[in-house]
């Protein structure tokens, strides 16, 4: 399923991520404790619509560079549908980036992240070392966590917007 240009915001990705990435980050903790997971990511597509990690959670620094297209790995599938997603076993997912497996990535849940309608990025909660089965409360966990991170770049945006 091809998304349109007018479908995506991009706008986001470049100054705001890296300026809100600690505060992300934060955010992405709450959740991962909350859920008795490892780790979590906010993933934002890009210009050239790749998808670029801007905040992580307990996952070694080197895959915040890790960026992937739409339709790989977990976040790519999100992306490209729009629908959350929920892997059990993550290693054995067809779509699966070898850089998260090597890190002991074994389940994962994943939800889009809409901003005025607009696909902007993805947040996603791993469960590392172990298998774990993430539930429909998960996912609706996950979504609560993901409306706090629109609200920070919304208000961030705003603010740059009126400077």
């Amino acid at each position: 399923m091809a998304l349109k240009p007018k479908g995506l915001i991009t706008s986001y990705s470049t100054g705001l991520c890296k300026e809100l990435e600690s505060e992300i980050a934060r955010i992405l903790e709450d959740m991962a404790k909350h859920l008795n997971s490892d780790a979590a990511g906010f993933a934002m597509v890009n210009d050239d619509e790749s998808i670029g990690y801007c905040a992580l959670y307990n996952v070694v620094n080197y895959l915040g560079k890790l960026t992937v297209s739409k339709g790989i790995d977990v976040v790519g599938m999100v992306l490209a549908t729009k629908k959350p997603i929920i892997i059990d076993d993550y290693p054995s997912f067809s779509k699966a980036v070898s850089a998260w497996v090597q890190i002991g990535t074994r389940s994962v849940a994943s939800v889009s992240v809409l901003i005025e309608g607009r696909l902007a990025g993805a947040v996603t909660v791993l469960s590392i070392n172990k298998k774990r089965h993430f539930s429909q409360d998960d996912i609706e966990e996950i979504e609560r966590y993901a409306e706090k991170i629109i609200a920070l770049l919304e208000l961030a945006k705003r603010k740059t917007a009126g400077h």
